[in-house]
């Protein structure tokens, strides 16, 4: 049984991890310039509902907890949800221009952060990913758990996170 002080330090450590160097790579691939901004208070929101959600979802379908897959699915999920990366200062004339490309930017950290989490030697295709970038954007109510099996499908054995 895991204690509420190895549930904290995992939950910390998702936050560090997502805010150090899983952003910093989300940047240099998809060249996000110094408009956007990763606000950390929004991401710790995030985290938090999917980490209610998935001891939520635990308590009525295992004994054993969640698996990877679901915890990997709940986190993008909500992050795509609560859109944790917002813009800062700017110039006034490409207001409207940054406000609408957030929603994208958003869902592509989401499938990031799956492609992140669930290192595998079988690469997802890239129909797959457009799918999933997909369900972020447009799709919110999408389950989680039907996220994870997509996941479960396409990942065979997903990595420690």
């Amino acid at each position: 049984m895991i204690t509420p002080d190895e549930k904290n330090r995992e939950f910390t450590q998702s936050i560090e991890l997502i805010t150090g160097a899983i952003f910093e790579k989300f940047k240099s691939n998809y060249a996000i310039n110094h408009y956007y901004d990763l606000n950390v208070e929004l991401l710790t929101n995030a985290l938090f509902n999917a980490k209610t959600d998935i001891e939520r979802a635990a308590t009525y379908q295992s004994d054993s907890g969640a698996d990877r897959y679901r915890k990997i699915a709940y986190y993008a999920k909500w992050i795509s949800c609560i859109k944790p990366i917002q813009v800062g200062i700017f110039p006034v004339n490409l207001t409207n221009y940054y406000h609408l490309g957030l929603q994208r930017i958003n869902a592509a950290f989401s499938v990031f952060i799956i492609d992140c989490a669930m290192i595998s030697t079988k690469r997802l295709s890239d129909s797959l990913l457009r799918d999933l970038r997909y369900c972020f954007e447009f799709r919110h109510e999408m389950p989680a758990e039907a996220i994870a099996l997509i996941l479960k499908h396409y990942y065979p054995q997903p990595q420690n996170l």
